[in-house]
């Protein structure tokens, strides 16, 4: 880490102030890790205010355009002020393209949190002796109203399910409570404690020799 004069007890009085620091043991140290180009994108201080309802962190980094990374910075709590690690989540929906953000941080002043977020609005259910947590989606628990959006949600459903079963995968428990859902025009599948492997008749490859097999001992049998 080079050393940061700029950032004394005097002057560490704004956020502006700590931008080198967190540059200096966050983003470039993050960018180390990537075999490729990282491109880090910052909103200016003079810009949060005027700009906080698009949904855009205070800090941004795209590899190969797609936004990977991300970061919320303050100097301090203020009163009236979103806490960084409220508003992390809430721009959580902000994305580059059909990429959502996967890992980030959060920093206030000196203290830094890394995180990772799921695709998720709150914690359903927790289980210290599983260490495990529950997520509700991100979405709304509806229903189509009408013909055409019943047409809608019925293709996209297909189409997911489509794709499960190409991966060997059964979901076994779908219904329109709480397991199918919809986020904007898009309607998907959540819900998956009941899924199972699919069970295959013919393994990869093997459905052809069988067929070549039963082949031959058509004919020797005739």
């Amino acid at each position: 880490m080079r050393s940061n004069s700029s950032l004394t007890a005097a002057t560490a009085t704004d956020r502006d102030s700590y931008i080198g620091l967190w540059d200096d043991c966050i983003n470039r140290i993050i960018s180390k890790f990537c075999s490729i180009e990282m491109v880090f994108v910052r909103k200016s201080s003079s810009s949060l205010a005027e700009t906080v309802q698009d949904q855009w962190p205070n800090v941004t980094a795209f590899l190969r355009n797609f936004c990977l990374w991300r970061g919320e910075e303050t100097d301090q709590l203020r009163e009236g002020q979103l806490d960084p690690s409220s508003s992390i989540v809430e721009k959580f929906l902000w994305s580059y393209m059909d990429l959502p953000y996967v890992l980030g941080y959060y920093a206030v002043g000196f203290v830094v949190t890394f995180c990772a977020i799921p695709h998720a609005e709150f914690v359903v259910k927790a289980s210290e002796k599983d260490l495990a947590l529950v997520f509700k989606p991100r979405d709304c628990k509806m229903k189509p109203i009408n013909c055409d959006e019943l047409i809608e949600a019925l293709k996209q459903i297909t189409k997911a399910l489509v794709a499960l079963h190409d991966l060997s995968f059964m979901h076994r428990d779908l219904g329109w409570d709480y397991k199918v859902m919809r986020r904007e025009n898009e309607w998907f599948i959540t819900g998956f404690d009941e899924a199972v492997t699919a069970p295959q008749l013919y393994p990869h490859g093997e459905k052809k020799e069988q067929q070549q097999r039963r082949k031959w001992e058509g004919i020797i049998t005739e």
